[in-house]
């Protein structure tokens, strides 16, 4: 197989699946995980794919980048592979940079509605009541405190045994966030 034939595997996959990782693409292909590198960073710099670490994202339409570009509570750009979102019932989104700020504004002002993480490894949206979240890690890609998302727990756990910091579920993280930056539900 090419490299063009296996890139366009690649991207296929990645739209498909909403994102793929590294090690999917290193078992399939029986390639190295360099040859996955830079078939990523190949696509990714035509935009076809989003390189994230760990894998690829689809490229993002340019009419979807600019109606989520700015964080609804802080106002940074919003990136994909760490995005919090709320769709309301009225299926009207409210998108933020980070699980930090989407929670934030959730324990602010609690909306009726569904609230999605997004798992930092794959890049895939996950209902924010079947996250794992990591707390207050050495990792802090966005806003603090750093709180990151997760889809596996496993995966949680081996980010958590490099880059430290604390792991829960959504009722242990929102109950961090009200004791720690001292946040109470708006009457």
């Amino acid at each position: 197989m090419t490299g063009k034939q296996r890139r366009k595997i690649i991207l296929q996959l990645a739209t498909t699946n909403g994102g793929i990782s590294v090690r999917e693409l290193t078992e399939r292909f029986q390639v190295s995980r360099m040859t996955i590198h830079r078939d990523i960073q190949m696509l990714d710099r035509t935009g076809q794919l989003k390189r994230i670490h760990g894998g690829a994202l689809p490229g993002a339409p340019p009419e979807q980048v600019q109606g989520e570009a700015l964080c609804s509570a802080c106002h940074t750009e919003v990136k994909h592979h760490q995005r919090y979102l709320h769709r309301r019932p009225d299926q009207q989104q409210t998108f933020y940079c980070c699980a930090s700020c989407g929670l934030k504004a959730q324990l602010r002002q609690p909306e009726p509605g569904e609230y999605h993480a997004t798992d930092l490894i794959s890049g895939k949206s996950v209902p924010a009541e079947n996250a794992y979240f990591l707390i207050r890690s050495s990792a802090a890609p966005c806003c603090q405190p750093s709180i990151l998302t997760f889809a596996d727990e496993l995966e949680a756990a081996n980010f958590h045994s490099g880059f430290g910091g604390a792991l829960g579920r959504l009722p242990e993280t929102l109950a961090f966030l009200r004791t720690a930056q001292n946040l109470r539900h708006s009457s």
